[in-house]
């Protein structure tokens, strides 16, 4: 994140709850300003006080003026300088002239004022401050120029080209994926300015087509300290007092089903034709809150990451391995917690009754979909298929 501007700071200083005004020298000295730097940030001063972004109290002391109509929300920022607000409370975005964008770049939460509104809703201001900026760093594919090149950046919003540096004995070849450290951002007709810091790899190797997806959308890779400490104290089994409590699932035996490459295994089902007619299904889903307590270090964490993300090469999983490899992943022929819900079917299918349950089950196979496939082709007997589980799969 770039360090903030000298206005940024005041305005974040002014606007902190609770702040007493001050006057401007007692502003500078918070601050930390230099001595040599005062008659400068005193001008800035005078600047955001003409401009109403400061308001001048009795003794000389300054204060955040009143901002009814302030926006907080994501900056989409145009190659041309303007750009948008997208508002957080869901209302109409806040159109932002060139001169208030600034060096913000699309992605940085901002607050800001609305300074118009037509009859038609729509709004005009400017950013008041920005409230978390996104990272510096951009991908793009580095394009070779004489004896120089630049990098086109994948995010348009930077225009089409970045003017880049890098020392001739680190100069990447034509065609390669880079990381850009960004120094300044498109502003009138000058393009974007940064720094080549790592090249990732040419942009047909599929292998980069991984590394791109997971440095533009900030994917993480591994967990931090805390995270896999918390996972790693996790019990391996399960308690007598907790299977007392739940229901155990044992009969029909129940299975997985999953692709040949699958890596996690976190649902299973048994189904029965009932004597009265119709058909009983259990489903069985690794129970993760079992483990995983609301506020924790691993809740929080996953909340960060939202889902697992699947890759031809890899997969960077929500949960680390001892939950997600382990604990919540429904082996065969060991004792795992699950929710179940056991749902009573007609000859047509159609749900009868639903009941849902705490629950314990054995798994007696970890299936692939190509064996069922066999199995109801009618093949006796597919190597790895238990010949238990055969009148149930048919």
């Amino acid at each position: 994140m770039n360090k903030p501007t000298l206005e940024e700071a005041i305005l974040e200083f002014v606007g902190s709850d609770g702040y007493e005004p001050v006057s401007q020298r007692h502003l500078l000295h918070a601050l930390h300003i230099p001595t040599d730097d005062r008659p400068g940030a005193r001008k800035t001063i005078r600047a955001m006080l003409a401009d109403g972004r400061l308001m001048k109290l009795s003794r000389g002391r300054v204060a955040a003026p009143a901002r009814p109509n302030l926006v907080q929300g994501l900056l989409k920022r145009h190659p041309r300088g303007f750009g948008f607000v997208v508002a957080e409370d869901g209302g109409e975005d806040v159109f932002i002239p060139p001169p208030f964008v600034g060096n913000r770049i699309t992605g940085d939460r901002v607050e800001a004022e609305v300074t118009k509104e037509d009859a038609n809703g729509r709004r005009e201001g400017r950013i008041v401050r920005t409230l978390e900026g996104r990272s510096r760093e951009v991908l793009g594919v580095y394009r070779k120029q004489g004896k120089s090149g630049y990098v086109q950046p994948f995010d348009h919003s930077l225009g089409d080209d970045i003017a880049v540096t890098a020392t001739p004995h680190r100069r990447p070849a034509d065609g390669q994926v880079v990381v850009v450290k960004l120094r300044r951002p498109p502003r009138g007709h000058s393009p974007a300015e940064g720094e080549i810091i790592e090249r990732l790899g040419h942009l047909d190797d599929p292998s980069t087509d991984t590394e791109i997806v997971i440095r533009r959308f900030g994917l993480a890779e591994g967990f931090p300290a805390n995270v896999l400490e918390e996972a790693g104290r996790l019990p391996a089994d399960i308690s007598e007092k907790e299977a007392g409590r739940r229901e155990r699932f044992d009969d029909p035996s129940p299975v997985t089903i999953d692709g040949e490459t699958a890596k996690d295994f976190d649902d299973a089902i048994a189904v029965r034709r009932l004597k009265s007619g119709g058909f009983r299904l259990w489903v069985h889903i690794a129970d993760v809150a079992h483990f995983v307590k609301h506020g924790s270090t691993l809740d929080r964490e996953a909340r960060e990451r939202g889902t697992s993300v699947y890759f031809p090469d890899k997969v960077l999983p929500m949960f680390p391995e001892r939950i997600s490899n382990d604990l919540c992943s429904l082996r065969p022929r060991v004792d795992r917690l699950v929710q179940s819900t056991v749902i009573d079917l007609d000859s047509r299918g159609a749900v009868k009754k639903v009941r849902f349950a705490d629950g314990v089950i054995h798994s007696a196979a970890r299936l692939t979909y190509t064996q069922v496939a066999q199995v109801l082709e009618g093949s006796k007997r597919v190597k790895g298929v238990p010949e238990q589980v055969v009148p149930m799969l048919q």
